[in-house]
């Protein structure tokens, strides 16, 4: 039977750095007053039809998956992380919606549900954030819309907004909620949004973004008591007790030389905290007794942290051999995910990650994954992605490349459900570099980064920028190359000579092959005799060998050095 296929087209978002390591995506966003996607969500409407009025125009525009992806609505801000780089970031029109395609919730409307909030004498309102997957440290900013923005006819932008409140979450904080105590500007009464960012105070530079439409009251007499700034509530993270994290092994088919990896990633970074790399082998291969040979391996060595298996009546975690797949993974901390992937015998990289085929991740298979992939002749960075969810999954994947974000897109998918995923850049943006590359998979807070790279296609248009000269022969057989946009280094390479070409006339030739091997954003290329174009390989002539770049901003330099 024909599984219902759904075309999802990727979003570009702003640029930050690249992460320089795994972590576990944080999520979350405000729920007193509430967001206006959560307030959407918590309606439970969205599958059932039963949503009315600035709800319902959300689903009719967006699509369950904006319903689903509450916690996921996600912008980025490069280093140091402040309302200057969000702004480049985050679009004016865009606030209540991140750089998610989720644009309806960012319209003007009078039918938004708003939540009265009456400040106290002081002007405070007590607000609480949720954090569905914590990050830390990172900070939450608190916005009003100015006096004069009438919220119920402009998309906000950051014009509208002031800032009223900051409120800093320390290292190591791993509280799943927040109850802060907010001013609110004296005089203030009326309707107005309350908009937050949350932001992750790290490489990565994610933030989360929504607006809560509220109606502010007159102070009260009475003085709003100190928070703890803390977690509240019953859903604070408890260790010492086991919560069903996901499903263990369910459809994964594997070959004798592969090896399956079962990690555990949390902390107050997201560190994987637990790394396994079990081998397949002809003997338990048969009857698939890798399964439980792999459960066995875990309760056996990590049963402080993890077990395997199904909770009993009396709660307890007993592993289930008659049918192995039906077991799950248990955690002892909420702050905790799990990742299960195959890293194929012929794929394995130094690192362990899978290189070529299939990414399995909490129970999504991710198919047409490759390691070596070229742009379009646009210079673009394009990937067509087939995703399988053996259960309700929310999938987000980011491609970032040498100068940060380069494609992002989601999906909301139901289980059984196959669809076609293609992350597409945007042509002529500046991020477009080639080089190495991660696509970071993300589904259901637990993600897989793999490695890969992106080459220059040969039909892409190239600028001439100038040519090597040579001065004499050279000193040393080291040479830095440096591919340059104004004071932005886009590429920089310490390219090897050999110690006999070090002559006047042979070191730019092997220089203008060294770089053609081994850099990805210039080609050092002649005239064509027959056709006249840029297409030759270097010769000895140093005037003929030029540099070819895809962008003709871009110069190129090189120097001798020790």
């Amino acid at each position: 039977m024909l599984l219902p296929r759904k075309k999802l087209l990727a979003l570009l978002v702003a640029t930050f750095a690249m992460p320089i390591a795994p972590t576990v995506f944080a999520h979350g966003t405000i729920i007193d007053p509430p967001s206006r996607h959560k307030v959407c969500y918590d309606k439970h409407g969205h599958w059932n039809g039963t949503l009315t009025g600035a709800c319902r125009a959300a689903l009719e525009a967006n699509g369950t998956g904006a319903f689903d992806n509450w916690n996921g609505y996600t912008g980025f801000a490069v280093s140091p992380h402040g309302v200057e780089q969000a702004k480049k970031g985050i679009p004016n029109g865009k606030l209540c919606s991140g750089t998610t395609p989720y644009d309806a919730f960012n319209q003007p409307r009078s039918d938004w549900e708003t939540k009265t909030i009456e400040p106290d004498a002081n002007g405070i309102v007590q607000m609480k954030y949720v954090h569905t997957a914590m990050h830390s440290p990172s900070f939450i900013e608190f916005y009003i819309s100015k006096k004069n923005v009438d919220v119920t006819k402009k998309k906000l932008g950051w014009d509208d907004v002031e800032l009223i409140h900051t409120f800093n979450i320390q290292s190591g904080d791993l509280s799943p909620t927040h109850t802060i105590n907010v001013p609110i500007p004296e005089g203030r009464t009326g309707k107005s949004i309350i908009f937050t960012r949350w932001q992750r105070i790290d490489p990565a530079g994610e933030g989360f973004y929504a607006c809560s439409d509220v109606n502010i009251t007159a102070r009260s007499g009475a003085e709003t008591p100190d928070p703890d700034d803390q977690p509240g509530g019953e859903d604070d993270a408890v260790q010492g007790q086991w919560f069903e994290s996901g499903k263990f092994i369910q459809s994964e088919k594997v070959a004798v030389g592969d090896k399956v990896r079962f990690r555990i990633m949390g902390g107050a970074k997201g560190n994987e905290l637990i790394d396994i790399k079990f081998l397949i082998t002809e003997n338990n291969l048969k009857g698939n007794k890798w399964i439980a040979n792999l459960a066995k391996k875990i309760n056996t060595n990590y049963s402080n942290d993890v077990l395997i298996g199904q909770m009993t009546d009396s709660g307890v975690v007993e592993f289930n051999g008659k049918t192995p797949r039906k077991n799950s993974v248990y955690l002892n901390s909420k702050t905790n995910g799990f990742a299960i992937s195959i890293i194929k015998a012929a794929n394995e990289g130094d690192n362990g990650s899978e290189q070529d085929g299939t990414i399995i991740v909490d129970g999504a298979s991710i198919m047409g994954v490759q390691t070596l992939n070229q742009f379009d002749q646009n210079g673009t960075p394009n990937l067509k992605l087939t995703v399988k969810s053996a259960k309700q999954t929310r999938l987000n994947v980011k491609l970032m490349g040498p100068l940060g974000m380069a494609a992002y897109g989601g999906a909301a998918m139901q289980a059984g459900q196959e669809y076609n995923i293609d992350i597409e850049g945007i042509d002529g943006n500046t991020n477009n570099v080639a080089g190495k590359y991660q696509l970071f998979i993300n589904a259901n807070d637990i993600e897989k980064i793999v490695d890969m790279t992106f080459t220059m296609n040969n039909k892409q248009a190239l600028s001439n920028v100038g040519n090597i000269q040579s001065t004499g022969a050279v000193t040393s057989e080291k040479f830095q190359v440096d591919v340059m946009q104004g004071k932005k280094i886009i590429e920089q390479a310490t390219l090897m000579l050999p110690k006999d070409k070090l002559g006047h006339y042979d070191w730019p030739k092997f220089l203008a092959d060294a770089i053609n091997q081994q850099m990805f954003n210039v080609r050092v290329k002649t005239k064509d005799a027959v056709t006249g174009e840029m297409t030759g390989a270097p010769t000895y002539s140093q005037a003929a060998n030029r540099f070819m770049v895809p962008n003709s901003q871009y110069t190129v330099t090189y120097k001798n050095i020790k």
